[in-house]
């Protein structure tokens, strides 16, 4: 008996290491995946470009704060206006109460081939296709943004893809941490059976 539990104690943490964490990084090849790109304009930060993962199909809202981004809609309009993103621009310089000033607002944009094309419906209405970018940029609307939605600004999404974040690394602790409890719970009620039937085979022998 006690050699059958020195073997069990043996076999317990090989067990429970099979579990392995979620992964939290991905690429942007898909035509489901939605690259979005953040022009901050006179705002003074650097040009962002992030991933949305099989967004399309999704509201432009939910690819966009799906892929980690911060947006604030206003008062009176709510979220089909974009007011801040990233908390920019400040309370400051705007108030977020109604419609931002004519010329400085954050201009939505969905594009394709190459070509911007100014949004006709909020971000939370605006439904995305496969093949789709999104572009949000701030100024005055009366140029689309100077970088083109193709495989270029695709691919500069894929090597955004590939950098922890902050967020990112807390998620992948909690799933790593998750996995290793259910294959804890897992390897020992494995360990326990196991210890049982070879209890009952010896307990068998003994009786024959």
């Amino acid at each position: 008996m006690k050699r059958l539990l020195a073997a069990a104690a043996l076999v317990l943490p090989g067990l429970v290491a099979v579990a392995a964490p979620a992964s939290a990084h991905g690429e942007c090849e898909d035509p489901a995946d939605i690259p979005i790109l953040v022009d901050y304009g006179s705002l003074e930060a650097e040009q962002q470009v992030v991933c949305a993962q099989d967004a399309a199909q999704m509201t432009a809202l939910a690819a966009i704060t799906g892929a980690g981004l911060e947006l604030e809609g206003t008062t009176e309009y709510g979220d089909s206006v974009v007011c801040r993103v990233e908390g920019r621009p400040g309370a400051d310089v705007e108030s977020c109460d109604s419609m931002p000033a004519g010329d400085s607002f954050w201009g939505f944009y969905v594009g394709s081939d190459g070509a911007w094309e100014f949004a006709q419906q909020g971000v939370d209405q605006q439904i995305l296709a496969e093949g789709d970018f999104v572009a949000l940029a701030y100024g005055d609307g009366t140029a689309a943004p100077a970088t083109a939605p193709d495989e270029e600004l695709r691919q500069q999404a894929q090597e955004a893809g590939g950098e922890s974040t902050p967020a990112d690394d807390a998620a992948a602790e909690d799933a790593e941490d998750e996995g290793s409890n259910t294959g804890l719970i897992a390897g020992s009620i494995v360990v326990l059976l196991v210890v049982v039937a070879a209890v009952v085979i010896v307990l068998r022998r003994r009786r024959a």
